[in-house]
């Protein structure tokens, strides 16, 4: 498994210095036939997991799939294990900054060698998430949701990814910060309004926040 240093670096290294749209989520009904996402990240529970946005949402039970069933007894079906991203498309794909779903899967459906394959539903009460990343983590999704922040800091707090707020002062120590302190990897989420929309700005640092934060916890999406 991916380590929380490991799954952060590569996320600063692909994102680091771009600036990234705002995420969000709503609970919707859908009702048609959803493909995996190609290229979403696994569950890796580091400070938060899509399963637990999804329960804090209220929506929990079985595996959503109906259709292609394996046979229970030689499979994790229908345990619901993870929070599944789904798409629409055919294909998989999901443009940055474009929107997908969020369903309970069991690990058999959340597998690759399942892309491509169309799901029938037997639920339809999920979350449809707004901002798609690539490689997104639960931790740099709740990074970009928007509030009444300056900006946000995912930190490695032992095996966990921790998400932080930060006022304009707190920031502002933190760039004024010595730099020969770094200890380990931390991601900045600058946010910014920018033609009338929310976005955020990525900044991979290695400098420590000097002004202890307060961690966030799981959003509700109304």
């Amino acid at each position: 498994m991916t380590s929380p240093v490991e799954t952060l670096t590569h996320f600063g290294t692909l994102y680091g210095d771009v600036v990234l749209e705002s995420t969000g989520c709503e609970v919707v009904d859908y009702s048609g036939i959803l493909y995996n996402v190609r290229g979403s990240s696994d569950d890796p529970k580091l400070g938060g997991s899509w399963k637990a946005l999804l329960i804090e949402n209220h929506i929990n039970g079985d595996c959503y799939v109906s259709e292609p069933a394996p046979d229970p007894s030689g499979s994790s079906h229908p345990c619901f294990a993870l929070g599944g991203h789904m798409t629409p498309n055919a294909d998989g794909r999901v443009p940055r900054g474009g929107s997908c779903y969020l369903m309970p899967l069991c690990h058999w459906h959340n597998n690759t060698g399942r892309d491509g394959t169309p799901f029938r539903l037997r639920q339809t009460r999920m979350l449809r998430l707004l901002g798609y990343m690539q490689g997104d983590t639960y931790a740099s999704f709740a990074a970009r949701l928007p509030g009444n922040v300056a900006g946000r800091i995912v930190r490695v707090e032992g095996d966990h990814l921790v998400v932080s707020d930060f006022d304009s002062l707190q920031l502002a120590s933190i760039e004024a910060s010595d730099q020969a302190e770094a200890t380990a990897p931390q991601l900045l989420f600058r946010r910014m309004e920018q033609d009338g929309r929310i976005r955020f700005r990525l900044e991979f640092s290695h400098s420590p926040p000097r002004t202890p934060p307060q961690a966030v916890g799981p959003p509700g999406c109304g």
